[in-house]
């Protein structure tokens, strides 16, 4: 299925109470590519201060409703460590490990590979077929 903003801030209401300590609630979107499933994106300022947080989903792919819960889960992760200052590592560094590990015990979902060859999807009707078949090759 093809997403959508709605089921993607219904994915972050069913998980948010799995964070110790609440998030506010982002702006949702869709991006255009092929290139990354998912991304958080915000402002941060230089004190750390996180401003205009947002969630979004690539709509280039069919997707299925636990893959979607898994792209909002993960990003959710990336919001929480930047929303708290989480110190880490590196992006999906030991503190990320830690967070995903929970959901895996917890609803069994694999949080830190979002793109493994069985959750690739198809591509979605209507969807750009040249840059699918560069994915294919290149990505």
């Amino acid at each position: 299925m093809r997403v959508t903003v709605e089921q993607i801030e219904q994915a972050f209401d069913k998980y948010k109470d799995d964070f110790e300590k609440s998030l506010p609630k982002p702006s949702f979107g869709l991006i255009h590519t092929y290139r990354t499933s998912g991304e958080f994106t915000c402002i941060k300022w230089k004190n750390g201060t996180v401003r205009r947080p947002k969630i979004s989903i690539t709509d280039y792919f069919d997707w299925d409703q636990e893959t979607i819960d898994i792209v909002v889960i993960h990003e959710m992760i990336h919001y929480y460590i930047a929303y708290y200052k989480i110190k880490d590592n590196e992006e999906h560094g030991e503190k990320f490990k830690e967070f995903g590990n929970v959901f895996k015990e917890k609803y069994g979902l694999e949080i830190y590979d979002l793109m493994p060859a069985e959750r690739i999807q198809k591509r979605r009707e209507g969807a750009p077929k040249l840059a699918w078949i560069l994915a294919k090759l290149f990505g």
